[in-house]
């Protein structure tokens, strides 16, 4: 059965069993513990016998002239675990948590070809739009 955590100073144990898949590069703990601790940020994991197979973050953001917005930074499943309902158990649960932080919208940026991930967030009611992203080192 699949659980969806909430990863914070408690349970950081968790990700000694994370699925490489679910990150671009290793895990750095210093890094971790800084996400958990800023309230502004948002981490869920799932976990299926022990094992981390699925995680999202994202990030609450508080504006002066609008509602405050949850932006879904990342999420990611492992291959075996894909199509079985585990993104959508992550990105409902970060969703919940963003409305009790005061969230009155979501959004998430994805590629206009990744069909799976447009698939899911349309099948969760989220409306696709067009923009232009702009990027840079610092």
């Amino acid at each position: 059965m699949i659980e969806i955590t909430h990863l914070d100073e408690t349970n950081l144990d968790l990700l000694d069993g994370v699925d490489p898949e679910l990150f671009d590069e290793d895990v750095r703990l210093q890094l971790v513990k800084e996400v958990v601790k800023d309230r502004g940020h948002i981490m869920l994991l799932a976990i299926n016998e022990g094992s981390v197979i699925g995680q999202v973050l994202g990030n609450v953001h508080k504006h002066i002239d609008k509602h405050t917005e949850l932006y879904i930074d990342d999420l990611a499943v492992a291959d075996n675990y894909l199509r079985q309902g585990v993104a959508s158990l992550l990105v409902r649960g970060i969703i919940e948590i963003g409305r009790q932080r005061g969230c009155k919208q979501v959004w998430i940026v994805t590629e206009p070809d990744n069909e799976p991930a447009n698939k899911l967030y349309e099948s969760l009611g989220l409306t696709k739009n067009s923009v232009y992203i702009f990027d840079g080192e610092l």
